[in-house]
């Protein structure tokens, strides 16, 4: 069973000027990437605009990424949507395309009780089979819920397949608490603080900066693991000033283009 570990990437999505998905443009995104030595492509996420994509076009991309990837790297597609049908839907959808694993944003909106979350994760792991690694992504400030590590210890045990955590707040002491559950897979989204995660025993982050620099990123994992954890922490730095630079997705995709690539437009209602 495959886990994501390292430097993965929470993937912008390429729009023309007419906001059609630009699939041309991603294969050639994901090149650059995997040329630059990131360890796995995260598209379908929160980076990437999913809740402005139909489900065809998430279909679409997931077996893009799969196609361009080719083995080279894992890929893991973002799968939470609006209901837990359609959830279900790209769910199944990601195993059948070749898909490495899946990610799945708890509910958002409606506020949920932890029994709701707890069903919601097991619904949707039951779907897919039980070699197929699913990992909870956690985003409160966009989601609206919060899955406690608790509720997260649980669903694990009933489904051992759920391996993993992504979890983006930087929240040290709620990072420790999921980190305590014990056999768990953990990708951290606050992805400019790479050598702190990764001292606590973190095995990677899932990182929007790296879609346009993935050098200093992949360098902040790659030197801590050789040890080196001064060099780490220079390039845990200059992450943190991509990322400030940067912004959120929108800055990212201009500095994509700013590599020579086409970013891309935005979705409305981002403009």
């Amino acid at each position: 069973m495959k886990k994501m570990f390292g430097v993965c990437v929470a993937m912008t999505t390429s729009f023309d000027k007419n906001g059609n998905v630009d699939f041309e443009e991603m294969n050639r995104h994901a090149e650059m990437l995997i040329r630059n030595g990131v360890h796995g492509l995260y598209p379908n996420g929160t980076t990437g605009e999913c809740m402005h994509l139909t489900i065809a076009e998430r279909k679409r991309l997931a077996e893009e990424m799969v196609k361009t990837a080719a083995g080279r790297v894992v890929v893991f597609s973002q799968v939470g949507a609006p209901t837990l049908e359609e959830t279900i839907e790209l769910a199944k959808h990601a195993e059948a395309c070749g898909c490495d694993g899946i990610g799945v944003v708890t509910p958002f909106y409606h506020g949920v009780t932890d029994r709701e979350m707890e069903e919601f994760y097991v619904d949707v792991a039951s779907a897919v089979s039980e070699n197929f690694p699913v990992y909870i992504y956690n985003i409160p400030a966009c989601s609206g819920n919060d899955i406690k590590p608790e509720v997260a210890k649980r669903v694990m045990e009933r489904c051992k397949y759920v391996i993993g955590i992504k979890y983006s707040s930087p929240d040290v002491r709620r990072t420790m608490d999921y980190l305590k559950i014990g056999d768990v897979s953990f990708m951290h989204g606050v992805d400019r603080l790479g050598t702190t995660w990764y001292a606590m025993g973190c095995d990677g982050v899932i990182s929007g900066g790296a879609d346009a620099f993935p050098e200093p990123y992949v360098a902040c994992y790659e030197e801590w693991k050789k040890g080196n954890t001064e060099e780490s922490l220079r390039m845990m730095d200059a992450c943190y000033e991509l990322n400030v630079l940067m912004n959120g997705f929108r800055g990212i995709k201009q500095a994509i283009t700013y590599r020579g690539l086409k970013g891309g437009a935005h979705r409305k209602p981002i403009l």
